[in-house]
């Protein structure tokens, strides 16, 4: 076994302490370097206190994605018992600051029909994409946002 001389243990701590620092630039640059985050363009929408959070995903900012999911992304729904207009919807995204291309008319034209209306904007490097739906087991309708880079 050879010596534990004074050198040696220099060198250990060298590269342990290099290591250590490795590590703790990568875990503070990583998320900088990946990205802003998403959450700010998707808070910019106000949704009318009608409507109901259903769901609220939001994906942070990595330098690696995994699990499916764009990062950063936000993935938000709401249900609404009333079905809103294409009105309603370019006033959200024009008070959101989104200049927003609306597809559809938001009103369904046939019983089947799911997807009425989408609103769709690039936002701060984000593709925005807000859906009308309506609901099969409600006179409502749901809304979805989703934000992810573009």
């Amino acid at each position: 076994m050879p010596a534990n001389t004074p050198a040696r243990r220099r060198a250990w701590i060298v590269a342990i302490t290099t290591v250590a620092t490795l590590a703790a630039a990568a875990t503070l640059l990583l998320p900088r370097l990946a990205g802003p985050p998403a959450t700010p363009v998707a808070d910019r929408l106000t949704p009318p206190a009608t409507w109901q959070l259903v769901t609220d995903v939001v994906t942070a900012p990595s330098f690696l994605c995994l699990g499916g999911q764009p990062c950063p992304s936000v993935q938000r729904a709401w249900t609404t018992p009333n079905q809103p207009t294409a009105d309603d919807i370019d006033a959200l995204t024009e008070a959101a600051g989104w200049p927003a291309t609306l597809d559809g008319t938001c009103t369904p034209e046939h019983p089947t029909d799911r997807t009425v209306c989408r609103a769709t904007a690039t936002v701060d490097g984000f593709a925005v994409e807000l859906r009308v739906v309506t609901s099969t087991t409600t006179d409502g309708a749901s809304i979805q946002l989703d934000v992810r880079p573009n």
